[in-house]
């Protein structure tokens, strides 16, 4: 009794004194401060502050509660998690916020978090790197799917270095899942964007639908998509299901020589109604048309090319002639064969035909001796015939057989080269046989061998 009268003593004064209490200690530090009797050593005697201990069911019972004021809830087997109580969930230290109490100290332990519990969010949470890195390590080294979002919305394959999405086990380094789209509009086969706007409307990326890879550009969500490659090889602009290696459908297809060309030195080929074309502009030497082979590389890496035709802005045609004066000028490159050389005609079995080179036109193929004809259209004259035998016909497609030269014309005569004495006798080589009109006798003379003799 005598103990405690001097601890209220004690206590009146500090409040007197101070307007402090003072638990302990007779110099208060603040309005109410507790001093431990024996802060260091190996005493045993219990010290510290206890607050009030109830259950759930008294906390959330309680009214007219001050904000601030601190509790103690022993037990949640009574009362519920409704009113005040909403948020005592677990024993623990609790204050009242003015609304309900809320948790001061969980009562599980520190080492309780995300890597070692599941939990669920109460909240928008936003993490604040600053300066510092955010890092997620593995050391799997087996599955497929060691960090995700949403199931395979995102998923990280830490084991082989792959990224999926739409799927938990990726097969390459980025892997946008198996789903394709059913045909070539379908939304769903629209797979990576590199750019699209706000409402979806202007697609430029990547898309997939039976067998077939897509490029978008600025593409509806339901548009076709401009150029296809298909698993076959074929390649399709302008046509979702090419028919050959490459379709193009379009009515023009152009080649320029520097993208700042304009309208000239260039070439493209057009598909009208009209018809199809090949233009060819800023050709003032002309379009050329060259051959060679490798002897290493590809696409002209250490070709020797030859340039085998020539059209001109003119409308002059050259083979084997890079100037051509004519419509066509035909120069035979090598001097091979004289009368050959140049052109050549022949029948599909090869056996007989006509070539004409340099010095002349002569019969080719394998056969010995072939005709060589010249011959009127339709039923109009024949003007020359040949045959095997090597008799010619002027005027008849039988030339007699004991005639080396028939003339036939029911119409026409023969008319011999017509000159004076003094030209005739200019003529210098004179033949046994040779025989011209004198237009200065008026007669028909042939040379003898020695003299000229009239008939």
């Amino acid at each position: 009794m005598k103990k405690n009268i001097i601890i209220l003593s004690t206590l009146l004064f500090s409040v007197l004194a101070f307007s402090q209490v003072g638990v302990n200690t007779p110099t208060p530090k603040a309005t109410f401060d507790i001093t431990a009797k024996a802060s260091r050593g190996t005493a045993i005697t219990a010290e510290g502050l206890l607050v009030p201990r109830v259950d759930r069911q008294r906390a959330q019972s309680m009214t007219g509660v001050v904000t601030s004021t601190l509790i103690y809830v022993d037990s949640v087997t009574t009362g519920t998690q409704t009113g005040t109580a909403a948020q005592i969930d677990a024993v623990g230290y609790y204050y009242f916020n003015g609304t309900s109490w809320v948790k001061l100290i969980a009562a599980a332990p520190a080492s309780v978090n995300i890597y070692n519990n599941n939990g669920t969010l109460t909240d928008n949470r936003t993490v604040q790197q600053a300066g510092n890195t955010l890092a997620f390590t593995s050391t799997a080294t087996t599955g497929t799917n060691h960090f995700s979002v949403d199931g395979s919305t995102f998923s990280v394959d830490a084991v082989n270095n792959r990224v999926g999405m739409g799927t938990t086990a990726p097969q390459n380094r980025l892997d946008l899942g198996s789903t394709a789209g059913s045909s070539a509009t379908d939304v769903n086969g629209k797979k990576l964007a590199v750019y699209n706007n706000a409402t979806g409307s202007s697609f430029y990326g990547l898309g997939v639908h039976s067998n077939t890879l897509q490029i978008h550009a600025a593409s509806t969500a339901t548009a076709a998509p401009g150029m296809v490659l298909t698993n076959t090889g074929r390649v399709g602009i302008g046509d979702p299901a090419p028919v050959a290696n490459f379709d193009l459908v379009g009515n023009t297809f152009g080649i320029k020589n520097s993208t700042g060309s304009g309208s000239w030195d260039n070439l493209w080929f057009n598909v009208t109604a009209q018809g199809a074309t090949i233009n060819a502009s800023g050709a003032e030497s002309g379009m050329q048309f060259r051959v060679g082979k490798n002897t290493a590389g590809t696409y002209g890496d250490s070709q020797t090319l030859t340039t085998v035709a020539t059209m001109m802005p003119d409308g002059n045609m050259g083979i084997g002639n890079t100037t051509p004066g004519e419509r066509l000028s035909v120069v035979d490159g090598g001097n091979a064969n004289q009368y050959s050389g140049i052109a050549a005609f022949e029948a599909n079995n090869r056996t007989q035909g006509v070539g004409i080179g340099w010095a002349g036109i002569q019969s080719i193929g394998t056969n010995g001796s072939v005709a060589l004809n010249l011959n009127a259209k339709g039923s109009g004259n024949i003007i020359m015939q040949t045959q095997s035998t090597g008799n010619v016909g002027i005027g008849t497609a039988s030339p007699n057989a004991n005639a080396l030269l028939d003339l036939t014309s029911t119409t026409r005569g023969f008319l011999p080269p017509r000159m004076t004495t003094a030209q005739r006798d200019a003529i210098t080589t004179r033949p046994a046989g040779l025989m011209v009109y004198n237009s200065s006798t008026a007669r028909l003379e042939y040379f003898n061998g020695t003299a000229w003799v009239a008939f």
